[in-house]
């Protein structure tokens, strides 16, 4: 949301294509992220979630987040959120690999924790 506020300040200086493809990106990535929010809803949590968005990705909503940063850079067109949006990748890396460490380690997911769930976590990468 930092980056939306910070958005509204910044001089304007993109063009109508980058508007249209960064609002694109921008709600694909909010509908999806939307659409990942309510599969876990509806979802059991005994076990890891691997149908619709989360076959493609183990973390959908940060993936969707990402989108939605990059549609913001791309509508602004402005360096400094450009240099935010790669900030915001690159530190997120070590997130991910901690995840994977602190779940093929856990015993919470019973017998699912066999290879299934190591193929689960390395999709997105």
């Amino acid at each position: 949301y930092a980056m939306m506020a910070l958005s509204l300040f910044l001089p304007f200086y993109s063009n109508i294509y980058f508007v249209g493809i960064g609002n694109l990106l921008y709600f694909a990535g909010l509908l999806l992220a939307t659409l990942a929010m309510w599969q876990v809803s509806k979802d059991q949590t005994d076990r890891p979630i691997t149908s619709g968005l989360y076959r493609i990705s183990r973390n959908p909503m940060q993936v969707m987040g990402f989108l939605m940063c990059i549609g913001i850079a791309l509508t602004a067109n402005n360096l400094w959120l450009w240099v935010l949006t790669a900030l915001n990748i690159i530190t997120s890396y070590p997130m991910f690999l901690m995840q994977y460490k602190l779940s093929s380690k856990s015993s919470h997911f019973g017998s699912y924790n066999n290879g299934h769930f190591i193929h689960y976590v390395l999709c997105d990468f």
